[in-house]
């Protein structure tokens, strides 16, 4: 059954879109991105692993933003030891909608 919902999940969100939705977000002819108020730059070849795709089924309506959540590790992931994990360069957090519509992108240090 996990192998199913996983198939279905990469049918709705496949990682090709993923990565095209994030390098027009990031392709503003700088490639520079906000981290925690500070301005970095994601260089045009950098690794990016996709670490997690979720999906969330709400119990009430209205209660959530977004049905999809995509955990990006831009410069690579790095899997630390008792879960301290890290990207080498940053972290991105992707929120879809229903219809598989990016709703918004944050960028952030940590693994969360």
């Amino acid at each position: 059954m996990a192998d199913q919902l996983a198939n279905l999940l990469n049918l709705i969100l496949p990682d090709e879109k993923i990565l095209s939705d994030l390098w027009e977000t990031v392709d503003d002819g700088n490639n520079k991105v906000e981290l925690n108020d500070t301005w970095i730059e994601i260089p045009n070849k950098t690794q990016i692993d996709i670490v997690t795709k979720a999906y969330f089924l709400e119990s009430f309506p209205n209660i959530g933003f977004g049905v999809y959540k995509v955990l990006l590790a831009l410069g690579g992931f790095n899997q630390g030891l008792h879960g301290f994990h890290s990207a080498g360069i940053c972290f991105s957090t992707m929120i879809y909608d229903r219809k598989s519509d990016l709703i918004t992108l944050d960028f952030h240090k940590d693994f969360r």
